[in-house]
């Protein structure tokens, strides 16, 4: 039987680290760099039904939604979606 921990973790040397729709691309691209043999250290990647977890336990998901609702897609410059998540309720 699987605990949260095995569902939320997957260690890098692990054969579910390179599966993006576990650890999503960024704990992928690790993976594939362990598994090719390259100098990474050792670590582990939160699963993304970990980090969707995360989200819904701290009750995060509005805001997100919120925020991302009010920004205009044609132009974002990185500082107004920097300012949006670091002003929001979620980090303070």
């Amino acid at each position: 039987m699987n605990s949260k921990k095995d569902n939320f973790l997957v260690s890098l040397g692990e054969d579910r680290s390179t599966d993006i729709a576990v650890v999503g691309g960024k704990g992928a691209s690790l993976g594939k760099l362990v598994k090719a043999g390259f100098p990474v250290p050792s670590g582990f990647v939160v699963t993304t039904s970990g980090y969707m977890e995360f989200l819904h336990a701290n009750n995060i998901e509005n805001t997100i939604e919120k925020i991302l609702a009010g920004l205009d897609y044609e132009y974002i410059p990185s500082r107004s979606v920097q300012d949006a998540t670091t002003s929001s309720k979620m980090f303070l």
